[in-house]
C-alpha cells in the first residue's frame, strides 16, 4: 500500500527524501496509455511536477486533496523523525571528511600507493604523497564547511528534541572535525536565524488567517534561446564531419609510400 511504501521510505534515514505524486510525462508510456482512455485532466506542463495534483484521473483517488493530504503528511512524517534535511546534509558531509581522513591515515601506515595501471590503491617499497586525496579532501572539507552556518538554525527551529540534539551532536562533530566555527560562519548562522524567525512569523500569521503558505523559495532561473539559434543543422553537421573524414583519410592514404617492387 502506500502507507507502506512510505513507511519504508522513512525507515531507510536517508540524509534527503522526496516524495512525488506518479506522473504521466508526454512521451512516457503511462501517457499514452491515460491518453488513450481519455483520463488525461489537462494540466499545464509547468505544473506537471509531481508536487500538486494528478495530471490524470485516478480511480483511487476522485477527491484531488485525498493525494494532496498524503503527499504533506509523508514529508511532515519524514521531517518529524529526522529531522531538517539541511541537517542531515551537514552530517553526511562532516562524516565524509572524517572517513576520508581515516582512510588515508590507513593507507600511509600500510604502505600503499596509487596504481593508474589497475587503478587501486597497493602495496609500495616507496609510497609519495598522495596529493589527490590531499586535494579531495580539502574540497570535501569546503563543502562541509558551507554548510556549517545553517546548524544553528536548524537547532532553533528543529521540530522535536531529539532533532536538537541531532543538531547539538552535529556542531560537535564539526568543531572536532574542521575546527571553531569562524566568526563569518557565526554572522552566517545569526542572520540565518533572523530570516527564518520572519518566515516563521509569516506562516503562523497565514495559518491564522487559514491560508496555506511555504517558506519563501529562491526565485528560478530560466535560459531562453531563440528560435533560429537553437534549431542544429543536423544534415549539415554530418556533412561536415563526413568530409572531413574523408579528408583525414585521403591525406593518409598519399602519405603511405609506394610499396618497393625489388623487395622480397
Amino acid at each position: 500500500s502506500i502507507q507502506e511504501d512510505i513507511d519504508w521510505v522513512i525507515g531507510l534515514n536517508s540524509s534527503l527524501t522526496q516524495f512525488m505524486n506518479y506522473t504521466a510525462l508526454p512521451g512516457t508510456p503511462l501517457y499514452n496509455q491515460v491518453e488513450a482512455e481519455g483520463r488525461l485532466r489537462g494540466v499545464p506542463y509547468r505544473h506537471q511536477h509531481g508536487q500538486g495534483e494528478l495530471v490524470f484521473d485516478h480511480p483511487n483517488f476522485p477527491n484531488p486533496a485525498d493525494h494532496a493530504r498524503i503527499l504533506k503528511e509523508a514529508f511532515r512524517r519524514k521531517y518529524v523523525k529526522g529531522g531538517p534535511g539541511v541537517l542531515n546534509m551537514a552530517l553526511t558531509a562532516v562524516q565524509g571528511v572524517r572517513r576520508a581522513r581515516a582512510d588515508q591515515q590507513l593507507r600511509r601506515k600500510g604502505g600503499l600507493a596509487w596504481n593508474p595501471e589497475t587503478l587501486r590503491y597497493e602495496p609500495s617499497a616507496n609510497p609519495g604523497p598522495d596529493r589527490f586525496m590531499k586535494q579531495r579532501i580539502l574540497m570535501m572539507s569546503r563543502m562541509a564547511a558551507i554548510l556549517r552556518p545553517t546548524l544553528w538554525a536548524a537547532f532553533v527551529y528543529a521540530p522535536n528534541n531529539a532533532a536538537r540534539r541531532k543538531a547539538l551532536a552535529v556542531m560537535c562533530l564539526y568543531r572536532e572535525t574542521l575546527g571553531a566555527p569562524k566568526w563569518s560562519d557565526r554572522l552566517a548562522a545569526l542572520g540565518l536565524v533572523a530570516t527564518g524567525a520572519v518566515e516563521y512569523a509569516k506562516l503562523h500569521f497565514n495559518r491564522l488567517r487559514g491560508r496555506e503558505s511555504i517558506v519563501i523559495q529562491p526565485p528560478c532561473r530560466r535560459t531562453e534561446y531563440r528560435h533560429h539559434d537553437a534549431v542544429v543543422d543536423s544534415e549539415g553537421v554530418v556533412r561536415h564531419m563526413v568530409g572531413t573524414i574523408q579528408a583525414i583519410a585521403h591525406e593518409a592514404v598519399e602519405s603511405v609510400p609506394e610499396p618497393d617492387a625489388n623487395a622480397t
